[in-house]
């Protein structure tokens, strides 16, 4: 976290994660798949700018990614305006996207998780991390590692696009985009 003055905004980074191995348990009923995996942040970031405001806006470089109440940033200022003792924390956020939308390396998570421990030092730092990352994890499987970061298990219900078992072998369709439309395709041991 970045924080120039008063008047600069409070700039908080989103690291990007990679799955160090990934182990596709089943696929639930509701159509996620239980997963273990090794997570590893990476330097790939994207960048989320707070100010205090009137109302909480958000605004996003990358056109394609919602900006309404659908998008985990928002849902993330919900979650923490819920557990504040005092009056709601009304905030501008500024979302600068670098990490490609869908790729499997947990941005949205991460922009999550940037705006929880945004939040926490814009008011004061009401909050323990363990707070946070109970509060992340309300908002997706990916985002309480992410509050940290680091190098660490995870384990619950993702999408994974592409699963199928193969015979002690799990085969994921990572469906990261690459220039001229290619994909990168990841196999790994069946381990535990």
């Amino acid at each position: 976290m970045e924080r120039a003055g008063n008047s600069q905004p409070l700039v908080e980074r989103a690291w990007a994660k990679i799955n160090l191995g990934l182990k596709v348990l089943c696929r639930r009923a509701d159509g996620y798949h239980e997963i273990r995996t090794i997570m590893q942040t990476v330097d790939l970031a994207d960048v989320l700018r707070l100010e205090p405001a009137a109302a909480t806006h958000l605004t996003c470089t990358d056109p394609e990614l919602s900006t309404g109440p659908d998008n985990l940033v928002l849902r993330a200022v919900e979650v923490f305006n819920r557990r504040l003792p005092a009056a709601p924390c009304c905030v501008r956020l500024h979302l600068e996207k670098y990490i490609p939308l869908g790729a499997g390396l947990g941005g949205g998570s991460a922009d999550a998780a940037a705006a929880l421990r945004g939040l926490n030092r814009l008011c004061g730092e009401p909050f323990s991390t363990e707070a946070l990352r109970e509060m992340a994890g309300r908002l997706g499987s990916d985002v309480p590692f992410l509050v940290g970061g680091g190098h660490g298990p995870g384990q619950g219900a993702r999408r994974v696009a592409g699963a199928a078992a193969l015979g002690g072998r799990t085969l994921v369709r990572a469906g990261v985009p690459r220039r001229g439309g290619e994909h990168c395709l990841g196999l790994q041991p069946g381990a535990s």
